[in-house]
């Protein structure tokens, strides 16, 4: 399993490549930042596409959790990129 990645490209780029919008435009400051070397354990936040609206871009927790940990029991990270 992959427990280490990284997001470089600007929101704008994103959302041309796959055809899809920022769900929050008050975010995007946040993710067009270069983020290098992003551990799965930090639990950091991304930006992903949602199956179940395939034409937006979300903001979502990524991360790695023990299989005895319900979701609720997570730390929730404050959004910050570096």
């Amino acid at each position: 399993m992959c427990f280490h990645t990284s997001q470089i490209q600007k929101v704008e780029q994103i959302e041309k490549q796959y055809k899809v919008k920022l769900s929050d435009e008050s975010q995007r400051g946040l993710f067009d930042q270069p983020c290098y070397h992003i551990n799965g354990f930090t639990h950091s936040q991304f930006l992903i596409i949602p199956q179940e609206k395939p034409s937006v871009l979300a903001v979502a927790t990524w991360g790695i959790a023990p299989e005895n940990k319900k979701v609720s029991e997570l730390k929730k990270p404050i959004i910050k990129m570096r």
